[in-house]
């Protein structure tokens, strides 16, 4: 069949795939980096496009609260009642609002929190 072939041979790392298929590189400025997205007042479409650009940029999106997530990226501006519980899982988790995730990537790098 014609067409890009994505999928990964046997004894093929992602690097490879890109080299293959002759992708651009992308920075990876989220790359060490775990997300949580708190869905609540993030639509899908914006949840599917928050995805792509963390974890496109070398970042990783995690489904639950984990110890690992470093940064929870809302759509709301006010506290929510289960910020707290976030806390209690990772005292140092940070608070993002979807706007810096969409900045970051249009600039090609992290900005300032």
């Amino acid at each position: 069949s014609s067409g890009i072939n994505a999928e990964y041979g046997d004894d093929e790392t992602q690097d490879d795939v890109i080299l293959r298929l002759n992708l651009p590189i992308l920075p990876n400025f989220f790359a060490g980096h775990s997300f949580y997205l708190h869905s609540d007042a993030l639509s899908m479409e914006q949840t599917r496009q928050l995805t792509r650009y963390l974890v496109g940029y070398g970042g990783k999106v995690r489904e639950h609260m984990a110890r690992d997530v470093k940064f929870i990226v809302t759509g709301r501006d006010v506290w929510q009642a289960d910020f707290e519980q976030a806390l209690t899982v990772n005292p140092a988790v940070r608070f993002l609002k979807r706007a810096w995730v969409v900045d970051s990537s249009n600039e090609l790098k992290a900005l300032d929190k």
